[in-house]
């Protein structure tokens, strides 16, 4: 039987997700994505769960506390000179040129915007967010080309690859098999990119982090817990 729970710690609620099944021990797991699974026995009635999950309820928050430092958040630029961009986890300067073409160039340990706009804020930040999207789609469909093989070789295919910017998520899977990723994404470093890609494709199959779910990330990627 599976249910949600809701987990009060001071002013904090923490949707737990519970799985009763037919086991001995008491777990709580929360993972990378923030998503929190309790697995309890079947014979420990929900109120009972529920004062054990408030036992763990001081742990839960230090790791979501935890987790939350690595969430993609996006912070306000004023897309000005000298400003520090990052793109494929390494660190450029933005650099403003007057130009009656626009264009954003990677130069050097540079980003280039040339417009004749020098001053609308809003214009920068449109041509570099268009810049930073094309390339995430060019460089994370590579890198999907990349691992092909081995998800054809675990049946795995997506209906459909998405993009668009997300402010708390890498990417996401649905059930109509419709993979999202974040545009954001292509600033991170590339082992970095391939762990969300991987992530992403085996949800596809397995849409919760159990066992069978991990056995297929050592498969394709032994190295992920590194990552």
């Amino acid at each position: 039987m599976k249910k949600c729970i809701k987990v009060q710690y001071g002013s904090k609620t923490f949707p737990v997700n519970t799985e009763f099944s037919r086991r001995k021990t008491f777990s709580v797991t929360v993972y990378p994505d923030q998503t929190i699974v309790a697995k309890i026995p079947d014979n420990v009635s929900e109120k009972r769960a529920l004062e054990l999950l408030k036992k763990k309820s001081r742990w839960i928050n230090e790791k979501m506390q935890y987790f939350e430092k690595f969430q993609p958040i996006i912070k306000e630029k004023h897309y000005m000179s000298g400003e520090e961009f990052y793109y494929l986890g390494r660190q450029y300067r933005l650099n403003i040129e007057r130009s009656s073409k626009e264009a954003v160039k990677l130069k050097g340990k540079f980003i280039n915007i040339y417009t004749s706009h020098t001053q609308d804020k809003e214009k920068k930040k449109q041509l570099i967010y268009k810049w930073y999207r094309a390339r995430a789609v060019q460089y994370i469909t590579r890198r999907i080309e990349l691992y092909s093989g081995k998800f054809k070789k675990r049946g795995i295919e997506a209906k459909e690859i998405r993009f668009r910017r997300m402010k708390r998520r890498w990417g996401s899977c649905s059930s109509k098999r419709i993979i999202t990723f974040n545009t954001e994404l292509v600033r991170a470093p590339v082992h970095c990119i391939d762990y969300v890609i991987i992530h992403e494709f085996i949800h596809l199959k397995y849409m919760k982090h159990g066992n069978k779910f991990y056995r297929t990330l050592d498969y394709i990627m032994p190295d992920w817990e590194l990552r």
